[in-house]
C-alpha cells in the first residue's frame, strides 16, 4: 500500500489534474490552496448554466454540502450527472447531514442521478448515514468513533461506493478493504476547514487512481502526513501559525528557486524533513529525522533514484537507518548548539567516532562545529560537516564557507 500512495500522489503531480469544487463559501480558498499544493488545480464553478458545459473539461468533481444555496443545490445535481455519464469520478462530502434535513434530500437526490465515487464525511456524519447513532453539534462532529470502522463497511456496501470517515484515527474503506490513517495532529481541529480540503484531495486522487480505495487512502495519508509536519513547524496552540504553515506555499516557492540555483551549479539539492515539498520541486533528495516518516517509507515514497539521509544520536539508530535505507547519515549533536532545541545531550566526538565504527555507510557530523573543533571532529573518520551558525552566524558568509571548506579539506 506504501508504495501505491507513493504511485497516486506523483501521478497527481505528474498529470495536474483539474478538480471541479462546488463547495462551501467558508473555505473555498482553503481548498484551491490545498489542491495547488497537492499538486491539482482547482476550478470553483458553481454556476447552474455552466457545471454541463464545464464537465468535459474536468478530470473528477467534489462536492461539498456545508453552506448549500439553491444555485449550488441545483448544479451539484446537474454536475454529479454530468460526470457520471462522462465517467468522471464524483466525491461527496456530506456535511452536517446528521443535524439539517434538507441535506439528506439533496444527498438522495444526487445518489439517484449519479454514480458517487467516494463519500467522505466526518465521524458523525458517515455513522448517520450508515443508521448508527452519530452525534454532532451543527458541522462538526463530537463522536468519540465508537464501532466507526463498521459503520464506514456497512455504508460502503449498501451504496457500492468507497467511504472516508475523518477522526482521530481516519477511516477508509470500500466494503472489503479498510485502511486506518493514524496520520494528523489535533491542530486540524482547531481551524476551520480541514475536512473540506481533505474531500479536494480525495477527489484530486481520484482523478489518477481508478483504485477507489487506494486513492482515497493516499488522499488522507498525504494530508495527515502534511498537517503533522506543519504542527511541527508550527509549534503548540499555534492554529493560526498552523493554517499558513499546512499550504507550504513559501517553502515550496523557495525550495522552487533553491532548486534553479542548485541546479545551475550543479550541486544536489535535500529537502530537510519535508517529503513533499521534495517531490513537488524535484529534489534530489530528503533528510529526516528520529521524529519524521521513518526512513523505510521515506524511502518507498522517494524512490531508489533520490539521496537520502537520517539523524542519528547512537549506533542503534545508525544501523537501523541503515539497514532501511539511508544513503547517509547526520551524527549529533557531537557539541552544544544554539540552532534548534536539543533534549539528549551532545555525543562528543567519542560518539561521533562510534557512530562511523559502527556502519559502512557515510557520516556526517552535526550541531556546534566550527573553525574552532573542526580539527577533532576530523580525527573521527567522518565523511563530512554540517554547520549552521559556523556559515551564517557570521558577518562575511562567503568568507566563513570558505575557511570551513578549506580547513576541512587541509591535511
Amino acid at each position: 500500500m506504501v508504495d501505491k500512495i507513493a504511485e497516486v500522489m506523483k501521478r497527481v503531480r505528474g498529470s495536474t489534474p483539474l478538480v471541479q469544487c462546488i463547495t462551501n463559501y467558508v473555505t473555498v480558498n482553503d481548498v484551491a490552496n490545498i489542491l495547488i499544493c497537492f499538486g491539482a488545480s482547482p476550478a470553483m464553478v458553481e454556476v447552474r448554466g455552466e457545471v454541463e458545459e464545464f464537465a468535459a473539461a474536468i478530470s473528477a468533481l467534489y462536492i461539498n454540502l456545508g453552506t448549500l444555496t439553491g444555485e449550488q443545490k441545483e448544479a451539484a445535481i446537474a454536475a454529479a450527472r454530468r460526470a457520471t455519464e462522462l465517467g468522471k469520478p464524483v466525491v461527496l462530502d456530506p456535511v452536517a447531514c446528521g443535524a439539517i434535513s434538507r441535506k439528506m434530500d439533496v444527498i438522495d437526490r444526487l445518489l439517484e442521478c449519479s454514480r458517487i465515487a467516494v463519500i467522505k464525511g466526518n465521524t458523525g456524519e458517515i455513522k448517520f448515514l450508515a443508521g448508527y447513532s452519530g452525534k454532532m453539534r451543527g458541522m462538526d462532529s463530537v463522536d468519540e468513533g465508537e464501532d466507526l470502522p463498521e459503520a464506514c463497511r456497512t455504508l460502503a456496501e449498501r451504496l457500492n461506493t468507497v467511504v472516508v470517515a475523518t477522526g482521530k484515527t481516519d477511516v477508509v474503506t470500500d466494503g472489503r478493504r479498510t485502511c486506518l490513517v493514524n496520520n494528523g495532529t489535533p491542530l486540524f481541529g482547531a481551524i476551520t476547514g480541514s475536512g473540506c480540503m481533505a474531500g479536494a484531495l480525495v477527489a484530486a486522487a481520484a482523478a489518477v487512481e481508478s483504485d477507489l480505495f487506494a486513492a482515497s487512502t493516499a488522499a488522507m495519508v498525504a494530508m495527515g502526513v502534511a498537517g503533522e509536519m506543519a504542527a511541527e513547524l508550527a509549534g503548540p496552540n499555534t492554529p493560526g501559525t498552523f493554517r499558513v504553515r499546512l499550504f507550504s506555499r513559501e517553502f515550496y516557492e523557495l525550495a522552487v528557486r533553491m532548486k534553479m540555483l542548485a541546479d545551475r551549479h550543479r550541486i544536489p539539492l535535500i529537502i530537510n524533513d519535508r517529503l513533499d515539498i521534495a517531490l513537488a520541486v524535484d529534489a534530489d533528495g530528503l533528510h529526516v529525522g528520529q521524529e519524521d516518516l521513518p526512513v523505510e517509507i521515506a524511502r518507498r515514497l522517494l524512490g531508489p533514484g533520490k539521496i537520502l539521509g537520517c539523524s542519528v544520536s547512537n549506533e542503534e539508530e545508525a544501523l537501523q537507518a541503515e539497514r532501511a535505507g539511508a544513503d547517509y547519515l547526520g551524527a549529533g549533536n557531537v557539541y552544544p548548539t544554539g540552532s534548534k532545541e536539543v533534549a539528549t545531550p551532545p555525543i562528543g566526538v567519542e560518539g561521533l567516532r562510534r557512530i562511523k565504527d559502527t556502519v559502512s555507510i557515510p557520516v556526517v557530523g552535526i550541531g556546534g562545529i566550527g573553525l574552532h573543533n573542526i580539527e577533532a571532529v576530523k580525527e573521527t573518520g567522518v565523511d563530512g560537516i554540517s554547520v549552521i551558525s559556523a556559515i551564517l552566524g557570521s558577518r562575511d558568509i562567503e568568507r566563513a564557507a570558505w575557511e570551513l571548506r578549506n580547513a576541512w579539506r587541509r591535511q
